[in-house]
C-alpha cells in the first residue's frame, strides 16, 4: 500500500510540474508593471524550440511568455531579466502564432556575454493588436538554463471579453 500511495504521489508532482511548462503551445501572460514573475527555464521551458527570432540556436529550454497590445497607449520601459547563475539570452517576436513569432525575424532582442540581466525596450513594440511573445533562453555553449525573474513595464493589453452580470 505505502507503495501505491508513494508512486501515485510521484505521479500528481510529476503532473503538476508540468502544468507550469511555458511552451510556444501555451505561453504564460506576461504581467504589466510586475517584479516578481519568475521561472525556471530547467523545469518549467521548452524545451522543443531550436530556433528563435532570427534564427538564433538557442542551446537551452526556453520559456515562453505572450501578451497583447490593445493600442490605447504607448509602451513604456522595459522587460529585464535577471538570471541566478546562468546566461540568458530574451528575444520578443510577433506574430498570429508563437510559432510565427519564431520564424526568422525579431522585434527586439538582448544577448550580453555572462550571467547579467538582460533589458529590451518596449516603445518600439506598439503595433496595436499584435501579439508579442518574450522568449528566455540561452546561446551558450554552458550554463544554459535556470531561474530567472522578470520585471515589465507598461504593456497596454487588449480586452479580449467584457460583461455584467
Amino acid at each position: 500500500m505505502k507503495t501505491i500511495c508513494s508512486l501515485a504521489s510521484l505521479a500528481l508532482l510529476a503532473a503538476s510540474t508540468a502544468s507550469f511548462a511555458q511552451t510556444c503551445a501555451t505561453p504564460t501572460a506576461l504581467t504589466a508593471n510586475a517584479s516578481s514573475q519568475s521561472g525556471n527555464t530547467c523545469t518549467g521551458g521548452d524545451a522543443t524550440l531550436g530556433n528563435v527570432c532570427d534564427n538564433a540556436q538557442v542551446t537551452g529550454a526556453t520559456a515562453v511568455y505572450s501578451w497583447t497590445y490593445g493600442g490605447a497607449n504607448t509602451p513604456s520601459g522595459s522587460i529585464t531579466v535577471t538570471p541566478t547563475a546562468w546566461d540568458t539570452a530574451i528575444f520578443v517576436g510577433d506574430g498570429a502564432t508563437c510559432a510565427a513569432a519564431t520564424a526568422g525575424f525579431c522585434d527586439v532582442k538582448a544577448d550580453i556575454a555572462g550571467n547579467g540581466a538582460e533589458s529590451v525596450a518596449l516603445a518600439s513594440l506598439n503595433g496595436s493588436g499584435k501579439t508579442y511573445y518574450l522568449f528566455i533562453s540561452s546561446l551558450a555553449a554552458a550554463n544554459t538554463c535556470g531561474p530567472y525573474n522578470i520585471a515589465a513595464g507598461n504593456l497596454p493589453v487588449k480586452l479580449q471579453s467584457f460583461s455584467i452580470n
